[in-house]
Formats: C-alpha cells, sequence, structure tokens
C-alpha cells in the first residue's frame, strides 16, 4: 500500500513536472561587451573582460529600478542570462529594462555609448524561447570599468 502511494505520488510530480516545463517561456537576454581602448593601450579583451559583470536592470511602474537579473561577461566578452518569465507579457517585456555593466569591484560602469545603447529590445522568439539584448553596443574603457586583472585579483 505504501508502495503504491509513493509510485502516484511520484507519477503525479512527473507529470506536473513535465506539463509546467512545456508551458513555461524563456526569456534570455544576450549581448556583448567590449573594450575600446585595449588595443592602443596594449591591453589583452582578455584580460579587460575579466571579472566584468553585467546585471539587467528594469524601470517599475513607480519609477526607481530592480535588478532583474545578474551575469558574467566570458572571455570574449559575450553574456547570456535568463529573466524570470513574469516580466514577459504578450510576448514583450513588461518593463522598460536596460543592461548595466559592472567592473570587478561591483561598481557600475560609465555608459559609453549612452544609457539609450544598453536598453533592452526584442532579438528573437523561438518556440517558448524569447531572446532580448541591448540596441547599442556595451563598450567600455579599461582604465574606468576595471577587470579583476588590473584590480590585482
Amino acid at each position: 500500500m505504501k508502495s503504491a502511494f509513493l509510485l502516484g505520488f511520484l507519477l503525479v510530480l512527473f507529470f506536473s513536472g513535465n506539463f509546467c516545463y512545456g508551458t513555461a517561456n524563456t526569456v534570455e537576454v544576450v549581448g556583448f561587451g567590449e573594450c575600446v581602448d585595449c588595443k592602443e593601450n596594449n591591453i589583452k579583451a582578455s584580460q579587460a573582460l575579466s571579472g566584468l559583470k553585467v546585471t539587467i536592470d528594469c524601470k517599475l511602474e513607480d519609477g526607481k529600478f530592480q535588478t532583474r537579473g545578474v551575469g558574467k561577461l566570458d572571455e570574449k566578452g559575450q553574456f547570456k542570462l535568463n529573466l524570470p518569465q513574469e516580466i514577459l507579457k504578450d510576448e514583450m517585456l513588461s518593463e522598460e529594462c536596460y543592461v548595466q555593466l559592472h567592473n570587478a569591484a561591483n561598481a557600475p560602469c560609465a555608459f559609453h555609448n549612452g544609457l539609450e545603447a544598453s536598453k533592452i529590445t526584442f532579438v528573437s522568439k523561438s518556440n517558448k524561447k524569447h531572446t532580448f539584448g541591448p540596441i547599442g553596443e556595451l563598450k567600455f574603457y579599461s582604465a574606468i570599468c576595471t577587470s579583476a586583472t588590473r584590480w590585482g585579483a
């Protein structure tokens, strides 16, 4: 009797998990960070990118910002992170969101191309995956947006 109950419980979990998973939307933000002055300062891009992070900050109805996602730049400057699916409404983001670059000490970096370039916009949709990215390129100066290598980490 006990094993039949356990088997029934596991089957319910299995099917409810699959059912929920099948209806879920994935909201992904992808982008690229680029060092503006690395070449002229003889700094390897991988060194300048080491330890840099991005946050996805969204403007709420009251005008305040809330961080909805955090990720790291890889050695090529690329990032990919997921946002909570609740932020998706009618196939678009329900909030105005921006990508913010952070240095190795986790301080926000200045926007090289202005705030508008970091605004997130729709890129593509395939199946249940919605992909968004910044309007422009996330460019930074190595002296201002200091990497872990420059911090001595």
